[in-house]
């Protein structure tokens, strides 16, 4: 018996070894030093619909940013770009066990009362259905937690959001997760902003901003959520997770 322990144990560790081994070879494209973060959200995200739906009686919330700024060829899109993300976020090693055990308890999770009448689009339950060239669906499921509420995908000169600069673009998408029945409810957007500027290198590429920005609350009551490591726990993930995005985007 103690000898089939040890060798489980053996095995559980080597397993373990392997697979933080995969994340950190994933991750390291993307630096921490090259990330920057902010206990803020922008303004738009917190005005937005799909924040009112999972959050409509205006509980005290947590939020955190994060986002870092490469050079990507012009050719690609911004659908292109946030599916490349969409898809290391969702489909890479980081999110493996988590998309695992929701794989295993295969149950539509979400109940919000604003989104209740909004038919869902499809359901994506394995990682090797996300795309690299198109976002999920609006108003697809995934995993069973996690809905697309929104998206935007804006041209150059769109007039939503003049303050850019000429050529300039901001898109996103809204992921709505948890229940207002459970203990917490939020919601992810992923964006890529443009600043439209021509490199000196003839045009082929130019900065794009990539920002995973997050809130989060308490749906049943008016509180903080507790305990605080949780968000701290978050915080480690939610960084994990934004690298192995942009790094699947760097591909």
């Amino acid at each position: 018996m103690n000898r089939i322990i040890t060798i489980s144990t053996a095995v559980a560790v080597a397993a373990t070894g392997t697979y933080l081994y995969r994340i950190q070879s994933h991750i390291s494209p993307v630096p921490i030093h090259r990330i920057s973060s902010s206990p803020q959200i922008p303004d738009a995200l917190k005005q937005s619909k799909a924040a009112l739906a999972v959050n409509p009686n205006g509980h005290v919330t947590i939020t955190d940013t994060r986002f870092t700024t490469l050079e990507l060829p012009n050719r690609l899109s911004d659908e292109q770009i946030l599916a490349r993300f969409v898809k290391g976020f969702f489909g890479g090693y980081v999110f493996g066990p988590e998309s695992g055990v929701l794989r295993a308890v295969g149950k539509d999770l979400m109940r919000f009362e604003r989104l209740k009448d909004i038919p869902v689009s499809s359901y994506i339950w394995a990682q090797s259905a996300l795309s690299r060239e198109t976002v999920p669906p609006l108003h697809s499921v995934l995993f069973g937690v996690f809905r697309v509420a929104d998206c935007h995908f804006q041209s150059p000169g769109d007039e939503k959001y003049p303050e850019l600069s000429q050529g300039g673009s901001y898109s996103y998408i809204d992921v709505a997760f948890g229940s207002e029945k459970g203990p917490i409810a939020g919601v992810h957007r992923f964006s890529v902003t443009r600043d439209g500027r021509v490199k000196e290198d003839g045009g082929k590429n130019e900065s794009v901003t990539i920002e995973f920005a997050h809130v989060g609350c308490n749906p049943k009551e008016n509180k903080p959520l507790k305990p605080d490591f949780v968000q701290t726990l978050h915080l480690w993930y939610a960084m994990l997770l934004f690298r192995e995005g942009v790094a699947e985007v760097m591909k």
